[in-house]
């Protein structure tokens, strides 16, 4: 069965799933092929690392936590984890 999230709410049942920090070329590769996301035509894996970045630097700005947090260069993981 095939269910379509939006892209960081798959991203973030991918990296819980897996239990470990991920690549974000990898995590787009995942999310496609669990059927988690469906992409429309454009680079997912450069959206992906956009998209997670982003959302880490608008809830920053207004002093809230992200679900995510950059391991090392390209490699995110779960906030929740380094709790």
């Amino acid at each position: 069965m095939r269910i379509i999230m939006k892209m960081l709410d798959a991203v973030y049942t991918l990296l819980k799933d897996e239990g470990k920090p991920l690549h974000y070329t990898v995590i787009a590769e995942e999310i496609v092929r669990r059927g988690l996301y469906q992409t429309q035509g454009h680079t997912l894996s450069t959206a992906v690392s956009s998209d997670i970045s982003e959302n880490m630097t608008l809830l920053s700005e207004k002093g809230e936590n992200s679900r995510f947090c950059r391991v090392k260069t390209g490699v995110y993981g779960l906030s929740e984890w380094y709790k």
